[in-house]
């Protein structure tokens, strides 16, 4: 009889180890699982997320008109170019575009990081490019880009959504972009060059 109560224990305390290292299994499994599918969302997100980033920068000669009610005969004008290079579209996409005339060595200044929509609830497609508004120099200013004495700072910030995005509007993909228009350089596209100084920066 005891040798019974002995085998009916240890099969009591066997039962009760192998019932705990099945729930140690089945709680590591479902680790595993939430892992795998959380990092296959994220690559399947990643992969067909709205991506929208810089694109180049143009400028170009200005001749026979105003800026501000002043002729402008011989100016330039710079603008920047950014491009949704991802595979679904981005949506609300706003942007502000910021152009200060500084002289030709100073260190980049402060700009307000705020932003103006292009257009209200823009969307840029799949493939699609955007430029910002060109920045017009009257004659002058112009004439003193090409002395050397000043040179343009930029600054481009641009706010979008994707389509993972929709359901919260608090937190937009970013994109900073911060640069400085010269003149004159050699083996550059256009009169005057732009040299990309800010990272690509996004929240995410």
């Amino acid at each position: 009889m005891a040798t019974w109560a002995v085998a009916l224990l240890w099969a009591s305390v066997i039962g009760i180890v192998v019932s705990l290292a099945g729930i140690v299994l089945i709680y590591a499994t479902l680790h595993e699982t939430r892992a795998m599918t959380v990092a296959t969302r994220e690559i399947g997100e990643s992969q067909t997320r709205a991506w929208v980033l810089f694109d180049g920068a143009g400028s170009g000669p200005v001749m026979n008109t105003e800026v501000l009610g002043v002729p402008v005969e011989n100016g330039f004008n710079v603008r920047i170019s950014f491009k949704n290079f991802g595979q679904s579209p981005a949506f609300l996409v706003a942007e502000r575009a910021d152009f200060i005339l500084t002289e030709y060595d100073a260190p980049m200044p402060h700009f307000e990081a705020s932003v103006r929509p292009i257009k209200p609830e823009m969307i840029l497609a799949q493939g699609a490019r955007a430029n910002t508004d060109p920045f017009i120099l009257n004659d002058n200013d112009s004439e003193r880009i090409r002395r050397y004495e000043v040179a343009i700072a930029a600054r481009v910030e641009i706010h979008y959504y994707t389509v993972f995005d929709q359901r919260d509007r608090s937190n937009p993909s970013i994109l900073v972009i911060t640069g400085w228009f010269r003149y004159g350089q050699r083996g550059r596209s256009g009169p005057l060059h732009f040299e990309k100084t800010g990272p690509q920066n996004r929240d995410r």
